[in-house]
């Protein structure tokens, strides 16, 4: 799959038109440009992980494990917990992932898949993947989360997460797929 990512789907949305006002056609196509990025940095020395993320979004680390990259031209990101400490498959992480979403305001599971891959550097990966919306004030927001073992171990390695508007799933949808093929643990 090419690094372009093409269509309204991959379009910055509108902001500031006033009410009223007729829609305005977007008449140039952004390509996403993707580029290497380390992971759960320990010390300026020591990452845990890196991956191939879209390279305009802004590194955000928000916990010893996690990290998130955030789209600063939309309300979309994606997140990467990396603590290992998981001793469960991917396809019970995603079970018990969508008990835990219960009660949450307008909640839709949109989908659950399993699946294996061979990663960018020849690794196998298990996979399951929960997808769903929900409602964050008048916003319907789209979520997709994908728990990965890596190099054939059945435990649960990473959880990637990528998640924004209904209509950046598209955009979303590939920079989760990206990740999935290029994630590696270093160190």
């Amino acid at each position: 799959m090419g690094a372009a990512v093409l269509g309204a789907a991959g379009m910055a949305l509108g902001v500031g038109v006033p009410a009223g006002a007729a829609p305005q056609s977007v008449s140039t196509v952004q390509a996403t440009v993707y580029a290497q990025r380390m992971l759960a940095c320990t010390s300026p020395d020591y990452c845990n992980g890196v991956v191939s993320v879209p390279r305009a979004w802004r590194q955000v680390k928000t916990g010893r494990w996690q990290d998130r990259f955030v789209d600063p031209s939309a309300a979309r990101m994606i997140r990467f917990d990396l603590d290992q400490r998981h001793k469960i498959t991917p396809a019970a992480a995603m079970k018990k992932r969508e008990v835990a979403l219960r009660g949450t305001p307008g909640l839709r599971i949109l989908g659950r898949a399993t699946g294996t891959l061979t990663t960018a550097r020849g690794g196998k990966v298990t996979m399951a993947t929960l997808v769903y919306s929900y409602r964050s004030g008048a916003t319907t927001r789209w979520v997709a989360t994908r728990f990965v073992s890596l190099y054939g171990i059945t435990d649960q390695a990473v959880e990637i997460t990528a998640g924004g508007r209904l209509g950046d799933r598209a955009v979303l949808t590939t920079t989760l797929a990206k990740a999935t093929r290029t994630f590696t643990l270093v160190g």
